[in-house]
Parts: structure tokens; sequence; C-alpha cells
């Protein structure tokens, strides 16, 4: 009974939190690059959507973190499918190795949700948790003024996101 009840009781949380969205609510973005073994060597593309300012965030503590693990068979995407910093979440996404999406790409060679694109979305998560650098050096923390929650990280994942954020969790 209580593995049923968490769940339908999330669900209910997010319709709530849905139901009063503000039409106006907007977010703001930055694209960085971080070190990944997963690339040989190279950098992955990440991309953090973020609500505006501090005032923006619908938790008062600040912003918590959602890393979007994109469905599909194409390395990825840095746009996240849903409106989830409208809900005042911080949304992590990025590109798999060797994906590329207008000017920005990942470094390496895409292997088909194997080996490198768990060990790219380990570094990811690592990054939204706060125990990663971008390139230059800079944590999640230091790159906006409010507060992000990196002690509340949590992983959304569209179609075959979802074995590779199970691998990924399983295995660090």
């Amino acid at each position: 009974m209580k593995k049923i009840a968490m769940p339908i009781l999330c669900i209910a949380l997010v319709l709530l939190i849905s139901m009063s969205i503000s039409p106006d609510a907007y977010a703001a973005e930055r694209n960085i690059q971080i070190p990944s073994d997963s690339t040989g060597g190279g950098n992955l593309a990440v991309r953090i959507t973020y609500p505006d300012s501090p005032a923006d965030y619908r938790f008062l503590s600040g912003s918590p973190i959602l890393v979007y693990a994109p469905g599909g068979h194409e390395p990825g995407s840095l746009t996240a499918n849903g409106p989830f910093e409208e809900f005042g979440f911080t949304v992590v996404s990025f590109l798999f190795p060797g994906g590329s999406e207008g000017p920005y790409a990942s470094d390496g060679v895409y292997d088909y949700r194997g080996e490198n694109c768990i060990k790219a979305m380990r570094d990811v998560i690592l990054y939204a948790m706060g125990q990663h650098q971008d390139i230059l050096g800079n944590t999640i923390q230091d790159l906006f003024a409010g507060n992000v929650l990196t002690s509340n990280v949590g992983i959304i994942a569209g179609s075959n996101g979802g074995p590779t954020a199970t691998a990924t969790l399983s295995l660090y």
C-alpha cells in the first residue's frame, strides 16, 4: 500500500502546483561546459534553466534542481520538455557525448545510451549536486544570485531517458 501511496501523493502535488502557475512566469538560462571522462578528455554541453530571480522561486529555501534525462535514441537536447522552471525548479539539461544543438556540442562519440552516456549523466548529476565544476571552475551555486538547493536534486526522465537514469543511479 505504501509503494502506491507515494507516487499518488507526488502526482497530486504536481497537479496542485501546476494549477497555481501564473501565466507570466519566466526563466533564464546559461549554457556551460563541464569536463567529463565520458568524452575522452573533452567537455559536455550543459544548459541550466532557472527562475529568473530569487523572488520567482516557489520554495522559500531556494530552487530544487531537476536533471533532465532526454528520451529517444538521439544524443539528447539542451531543451527540457516541460515548464519546470515555472514550478520554481532549476533544470539541468545536457547533450550526451557526440551530441550537438545549434552552436553547442559535447565532445566525444555518442554510444547510443551506453557506458559513455551513463558516465556523462553521472557527471551532470554531480555538477547539479555542487560536487563538480564547469570548465571555468564554477559550481552551480556560483552561477546564480538565488539559492539552488544542491541537496535537493531529482531526475526527470523521458522515455528512453529512464533506463539511462536508472543505470546511472545503479552504477554510481
